[in-house]
This record gives C-alpha cells, structure tokens and sequence, in this order.
C-alpha cells in the first residue's frame, strides 16, 4: 500500500503499475487455548488452506526448490486467553478470497473440535477491595 498526499494527485500524474495486479494474500487468524497442541493447530490449518479448492500457488520456483509451503502458518501471539495462530493464504482476487476465507473458518473450526483443539473464551478474574466486599454483602449492588 502506498499512501501519496492529495496535494501530490492534484499536482502530479500517477501511474499505478499494479493496476492489474488482483490476487491478494488472505490472513486466517484463530486463537486457540494454551492447553491445546500449538503444532497439531498449525498442521490442521495448513491442510484446511492447501485442501481448498480456490488457493492459489503464490511461491517463487526457487521457494518450492527451498521447500517453502503452500501455505505459511505461524503463531504471531500470546494473548490474554488465546495463542493466536495466521494462517497467509492467497486467492485469485478479493471476492474469492473472502469466500475462501469464510469457508475456511469453518472448516478449520470443525477440524479442531474434532481433533480436541480448543478455541477459548475469555476469562477475567474479579478483584475486589475490602471497602467493596462488604457493599456487596450488605446489599448494595452499584458497585
């Protein structure tokens, strides 16, 4: 993405040579529990996205002679309640990569429930002073 200020449009010509350019690479991001198996996760992804009829081979010759994936899948986080794990697929345009990533979203989550990887809800823990303790008890629910 290349953001080019109003005033440089209004003054210049621009020549955008990726005019034709439509294929898009698609992030499927899910979060799963830290109890689950990071690596069973990342193998049922990948085979969900590479299984996909409309995925599309995005790799250079030299990356599948260096035996890069299909599909890159990583996990980019350590949340609050979840590890989050993105999957990068690509697709032919953008129309088709939201139906591929819809798809997939179900897909994946069917895969995991049937393979007992967990995708959790949040969990907060309730810290109350004293002074807030016995307003409680006492009745008084404004707190």
């Amino acid at each position: 993405m290349i953001v080019i200020p109003n005033a440089i449009i209004n003054k210049e010509k621009v020549t955008n040579y990726d005019l034709d350019e439509k294929k898009i690479c698609q992030w499927i991001e899910i979060g799963i529990s830290y109890d689950s198996d990071i690596d069973l996760a990342k193998h049922i992804m990948r085979e969900e996205c590479e299984a996909h009829p409309t995925i599309l081979d995005n790799r250079s010759y030299k990356d599948i002679n260096n035996g890069v994936p299909l599909v890159l899948v990583r996990v980019i986080n350590l949340g609050d309640s979840s590890v989050t794990i993105r999957a990068w697929a690509w697709a032919l345009n953008y129309t088709s990569a939201f139906v591929m990533k819809c798809e997939l979203n179900e897909s994946i989550k069917k895969r995991f429930d049937k393979e007992g990887i967990e995708i959790p809800f949040p969990h907060r823990t309730l810290v109350f002073k004293k002074n807030q303790l016995n307003q409680l008890t006492k009745g008084d629910m404004s707190i």
